[in-house]
């Protein structure tokens, strides 16, 4: 049986101009203006061309022709053709020009979306890209995450926000990097084939590239299982500068790290996280 999903990219063309939202002035954006759906349509459009490469896969995308969509025509024309899932595509924003990396939101009591935004973090991180949040987030009613295309599409959805437009850090080395905003397009497919349990499309120009990625897979476990012996953790390498102050902290009991095995130094930290490490460091 056929698979359906719908891709969307996040705003329309016109949302700098009309609202002056969804976007900044920068010197870093050609004409000194940076609008988000720029390259939300770009990573969008690079993510279904791979998508329809995929057997057994048909992909809806609306925006394809420069359509401008409102939320609720978003909405419903997922229920209406009743797909089934769907990825809007997005990058975030913050009053702090230092937040970093990408998360994808699923609607919390969705065991099939949080299925998907794992997918698309696991992804992530194989590519090597920065989290937020730890790469996946809960939308709950009433709270600041309850997007509306999340929380009233009748089928498991995710919306991803793929780095900070308001970083200079992030906006040039991922979002006006086209290189980059391929790469990112690969990780939203990748998660969505493998979400539906299909085949990612490896053309015979590829297929030694892929070869090769399978064979750089086994190596990236392998020194995955060298660090966590050599410091506890699976992403903290004992070459780094702060290799040995991270095993202290795991040796001690200050923090175990996240589930995954992983400590994640690039992530920032909460004033929660600060006040545990800083409880446990002082009682000991």
């Amino acid at each position: 049986m056929v698979k359906t999903i719908a891709v969307f990219a996040g705003h329309d063309d016109d949302t700098w101009e009309t609202k002056g939202a969804k976007g900044i002035r920068t010197s870093l954006a050609p004409g000194g203006v940076y609008e988000e759906y720029d390259t939300n349509i770009d990573i969008a459009r690079k993510t279904v061309d791979i998508l329809r490469k995929v057997s057994g896969l048909k992909v809806y995308f609306p925006q394809e022709n420069g359509r401008d969509m409102s939320l609720s025509e978003r909405v419903r024309y997922c229920n209406n053709l009743g797909v089934d899932t769907a990825m809007f595509i997005h990058s975030n924003a913050s009053s702090s020009t230092k937040a970093t990396g990408a998360a994808a939101f699923y609607w919390h009591s969705s065991s099939a979306g949080k299925k998907f935004a794992n997918l698309y973090r696991e992804e992530m991180i194989n590519y090597g890209f920065p989290l937020w949040s730890n790469g996946t987030y809960p939308c709950k009613p009433g709270t600041w995450s309850s997007f509306y295309v999340v929380k009233n599409t009748a089928m498991p959805v995710i919306l991803t926000e793929n780095f900070f437009f308001t970083s200079p850090h992030d906006l040039k080395t991922y979002l006006l990097d086209p290189k980059q905003r391929q790469r990112i397009a690969e990780v939203h497919a990748k998660a969505a084939v493998r979400y539906f349990g299909l085949k990612y499309p490896v053309t015979p120009t590829t297929e030694a590239e892929s070869k090769q990625e399978e064979t750089k897979g086994e190596t990236t476990l392998a020194e995955q299982q060298r660090n966590k012996e050599a410091t506890g953790f699976t992403d903290v390498s004992p070459t780094s500068a702060y290799a040995e102050a991270v095993k202290f902290l795991k040796d001690e009991g200050i923090t175990s790290g996240y589930t995954d095995g992983s400590f994640q130094p690039q992530n920032n930290i909460t004033r929660g996280e600060v006040a545990l490490f800083l409880y446990r460091a002082l009682k000991k």
